[in-house]
């Protein structure tokens, strides 16, 4: 099928000559509500016995007072297919009639005027105010495209292709995570697990085979920046092919015994929906949430607001920034939302996975130059595997490193915050291109993008997964780790050691109190000295720029967070 873009909306070309699918009316029903926002709505009133959502369209014009109104149903015999062929029918012939509240004359290979109607029926075609005058050929819509393109209009012409994997806007996303749950009850359910600040939820997919044990877990999400619109078309492939292969792949299915994954396919709703709002607003980052303190700028960069060496590079605090940090850490209740999951479910999981574009890279923890995590020698052992199974799909190269060596330093990212907690694998996935289109890949990339970044995302899942259920001494040794580090978090009283003062050890510490205190590092952060640093010294001072104070070592990070932040100020 072929649809027609006007000013970044479609007419779609439908063949209604034709018998179709359950899932091609589905997609006709959604293609009118998305073609005509401000006229036709869906209503779900109902499930039948296969829990399938009974949906009809409403269409008219908004009023201040009741109206009326006109009911048509068809199929409710299914073997009467012509019924439902009918009933698409007479809403293709309304999209001519339904503003006809003025004159549109849509006989067909006759001129028509295109007045005010079209505000309703082209959606916001903006003709100059003299009237212009459209001619509809025999050839159909492409033809009428380039008779469009040639009038006066300040519309943007285009013609692609419905079917192939493309961008999905938010009510369409929200919807398939619906279906997959409706068609893959066995397997799939969904969970919301908090609210944006515009109150939309944040929904997860939690996808795997039920067991009467705990499972382990591998954690995904897409669109915590609202304009990498590759991150969620990816998110819905990974599911696609998950779910399409574990009961023919042996692997796959060994996978869905022993594991659930967590997906959660648009974190920042409330930005991704406004960055569909027009050209506009096409390249919107952050959150929605209102500047403060007299800031009339909105949102806060996401991936800045997690508690992990919040505030220290990489940031602004000017709210108009892109990358403004918010006014405290987990100031933004979808940081809020992750974060409680993750904490919660730690012991859990094995893997995080967070999908950005752009750069092609795979970046492993920490965003501080100075911090890096214990396993990190593994990380990019795996991250290069993931790289390799990349690059064999269709040659693109990937970059692995840490943020500071292979893109810049950042601080307060949710992938530093999962591998802080304890979550051993955690990685950021920079997906195509490499800066030539950015943010707006075009949708002829959409499809192998996802192919060779779902083989790096199952390099890394397979690795992590045969780690743990056949590496008994791994699960020993994580299981001490757990238990030592929960250990550490609930004592009140650390015992003192021997290390003398300066030792050049970066995994040492002073307390606040100006006792001299020396700690061993534990838990989940190392100091890693820069290049050339001979010094040896393994604190430094923070006190005053964001509200905390005292001496400590970059590395205990998570010494750190045990004193609570006075309410940072604006610099």
């Amino acid at each position: 099928m072929t649809f027609v873009t006007l000013a970044g909306l479609q007419l779609q070309a439908y063949d209604y000559t034709k018998h179709h699918t359950m899932e091609e009316i589905s997609g006709f029903m959604e293609q009118m509500e998305k073609n005509h926002p401000d006229v036709v709505s869906s209503v779900m009133y109902g499930t039948t016995y296969e829990k399938r959502h009974i949906t009809l369209l409403k269409i008219g014009l908004n009023s201040t007072v009741p109206k009326k109104a006109i009911w048509m149903n068809c199929a409710i015999h299914g073997s009467e297919w012509i019924s439902p062929a009918f009933c698409q029918y007479f809403v293709k012939e309304m999209e001519v009639g339904l503003a006809a509240a003025k004159t549109i004359k849509a006989v067909h290979g006759m001129d028509y005027t295109v007045g005010a109607a079209s505000e309703v029926l082209w959606l916001r075609i903006k003709a100059k105010p003299s009237e212009a005058k459209a001619h509809r050929p025999d050839a159909g819509l492409e033809r009428f495209a380039e008779v469009l393109s040639g009038l006066d209009y300040n519309a943007e012409v285009a013609v692609n292709r419905v079917g192939a994997f493309g961008s999905a806007n938010p009510g369409q996303i929200s919807v398939w995570m619906e279906q997959m749950e409706m068609d893959h009850p066995d397997v799939v359910s969904s969970m919301i697990y908090g609210t944006t600040y515009e109150k939309r939820n944040i929904t997860l997919l939690k996808i795997g085979l039920s067991s009467t044990l705990p499972k382990k877990a591998i954690w995904m999400d897409c669109g915590i920046h609202a304009r990498e619109w590759i991150a969620p078309a990816f998110c819905q492939y990974f599911v696609k092919e998950i779910l399409g292969s574990y009961k023919t792949d042996p692997k796959m299915n060994e996978l869905f015994k022993n594991l659930d994954f967590y997906i959660t396919p648009v974190l920042n709703m409330d930005g991704y929906i406004y960055s569909w709002i027009d050209n506009t607003t096409r390249l919107w980052r952050k959150s929605r949430s209102p500047g403060t303190d007299g800031c009339t700028c909105f949102g806060t960069d996401l991936n800045r607001n997690f508690y992990a060496n919040w505030g220290m590079v990489g940031i602004s605090r000017n709210c108009c920034s892109e990358v403004y940090n918010g006014q405290s850490p987990l100031s933004e209740s979808e940081a809020v939302a992750v974060t409680d999951f993750l904490s919660a479910n730690r012991d859990q999981l094995l893997c995080f996975l967070t999908i950005h574009s752009y750069g092609q890279l795979i970046l492993v923890p920490y965003g501080h130059p100075n911090i890096s995590a214990p396993n990190y020698n593994e990380l990019m052992e795996v991250g290069l595997a993931a790289a390799k199974a990349i690059k064999a799909v269709h040659g693109m190269d990937y970059t692995v490193g840490t943020s500071p060596d292979v893109l810049y330093a950042n601080s307060g990212s949710s992938r530093d915050f999962a591998r802080l907690i304890g979550i051993p694998f955690s990685f950021t996935f920079e997906l195509r291109d490499k800066g030539d289109l950015g943010f707006k890949l075009p949708e002829d990339q959409i499809q192998p993008t996802c192919e060779e970044a779902y083989q790096g995302a199952m390099s890394i899942i397979t690795y992590v997964h045969d780690k743990t259920f056949t590496s008994a001494a791994f699960t020993v040794t994580a299981t001490l780790w757990t238990t030592l580090t929960a250990a550490w978090l609930s004592s009140t009283t650390l015992l003192r050691t021997a290390a003398p003062a300066h030792s050049g050890s970066g995994a040492l510490r002073r307390m606040r109190s100006g006792r001299s205190r020396w700690w061993p590092r534990v838990g989940s952060v190392r100091v890693r000295r820069r290049k050339g640093d001979q010094s040896g010294e393994p604190a430094r001072r923070f006190g005053g720029q964001r509200g905390f104070g005292g001496w400590w070592t970059v590395g205990e990070e998570r010494e750190a967070l045990r004193f609570a932040p006075a309410r940072p100020r604006s610099l």
